[in-house]
């Protein structure tokens, strides 16, 4: 019989914690360490966990998820007996080809010890907010932000709200109780003031 640690990854979040529980479980005698993956844990989840009785999902919204294959690149160069398993990866999430580059990437770096586990994914609201990014891409937010089209119509937007901050903002002068008409007046009265005597009432 096989031992393992799964969802590793989870308790290791850090360095120094990895590289010392892969090496206590290889002198243990653990055969593998396994890493799950959600890219999103919303908050509020309706969908059904299908593996605990009650349908919870046992995991807080602070418990760490690291990617599970950078995660276990970084436990096969400190633990070099280990298998390399992933408990699951959501293939949906993932561009097919990547992934397949990825993993052949480390199981050829590793010696040939990736241990791999796919899963089609059960929580909706994951996939939701998944492909709310990709419909974002195919509407061309991001491609636009880093144009300078993009650019310019950020700087645009900014200069706006700046002005609609400035012209929501209190136009009475504090010092000497005048109300101006816009914030711009407000701000000339207090420019002259400050040059050439202070503003009394």
């Amino acid at each position: 019989m096989k031992f393992g640690l799964a969802f590793a990854s989870s308790i290791c979040i850090d360095g120094p914690t990895t590289i010392e529980v892969c090496r206590r479980a290889e002198e243990a005698g653990f055969e593998s360490v396994w890493g799950g993956e959600h890219v999103v844990r919303p908050d509020n989840i309706e969908s059904a966990y299908p593996y605990t009785k009650d349908s919870k999902i046992p995991m807080t919204p602070d418990t760490p998820v690291p990617d599970p294959l950078i995660w276990l690149s970084y436990a096969a160069a400190v633990a070099p007996t280990l298998t390399l398993g992933t408990c699951i990866l959501i293939v949906p999430q993932r561009n097919p080809l990547i992934l397949a580059k990825e993993l052949a990437t480390l199981d050829q770096l590793s010696g040939g010890r990736v241990e791999l586990g796919l899963g089609i994914g059960w929580m909706k609201e994951e996939f939701d907010a998944k492909f709310r990014v990709h419909k974002c891409k195919e509407e061309g937010c991001v491609k636009n932000f880093f144009t300078s089209k993009g650019l310019r119509e950020r700087r645009r937007r900014y200069h706006r709200r700046r002005k609609e901050d400035e012209d929501s903002s209190s136009t009475l002068c504090a010092d000497c109780g005048i109300s101006f008409a816009t914030f711009n007046e407000l701000k000339k009265h207090k420019k002259s003031h400050s040059r050439r005597k202070p503003c009394i009432p």
